[in-house]
């Protein structure tokens, strides 16, 4: 995504993927996992140690996203939360993209905007707030310029 020729955002799978799988399996090596193999699948799909391994992904992927890389393939299905969701709630979402998106979109007035805190989130989060601070500060020029407005 980008804005006035600049990217501010980029969501890719095969970055994310490789992250993911790069993350994935230091922390294979860091909680010493394995799985053995068993010729009874039953039994090494129930096994802890599979469990642990999926645990360890899941763990992976949340860092990876925590560190602002996204899959595109899950964006679409965010836009179409996003485009159902009651305002209020897209703030407040648990996913930063849909928060991010909130930020930048025209529902959001002056008052509001007002009490608005970003100290704790994503850095997606930041990167739209300041989109956002940029608008703002133009729109507020525009209107004291003679001649524009």
């Amino acid at each position: 995504m980008s804005l006035d020729g600049k990217e501010i955002f980029r969501a890719s799978d095969i970055p994310y993927d490789i992250a993911a799988t790069t993350r994935v399996q230091e922390l294979t090596e860091e909680r010493a996992l394995s799985l053995k193999w068993d010729s009874n699948w039953r039994k090494m799909w129930e096994s802890n140690e599979l469990k642990q391994l999926h645990a360890a992904y899941d763990d992976a992927e949340i860092e990876v996203k925590e560190s602002d890389v996204y899959p595109a393939s899950e964006l679409t299905g965010l836009l179409f939360d996003y485009i159902h969701l009651p305002f209020e709630k897209a703030l407040t979402h648990e996913h930063p993209f849909i928060r991010a998106i909130a930020l930048i979109d025209r529902r959001l007035g002056k008052r509001r905007w007002k009490t608005i805190d970003v100290t704790n989130e994503a850095g997606l989060v930041k990167s739209f707030y300041g989109v956002r601070i940029n608008w703002n500060n133009e729109s507020e020029k525009n209107k004291t310029s003679p001649g524009l407005g």
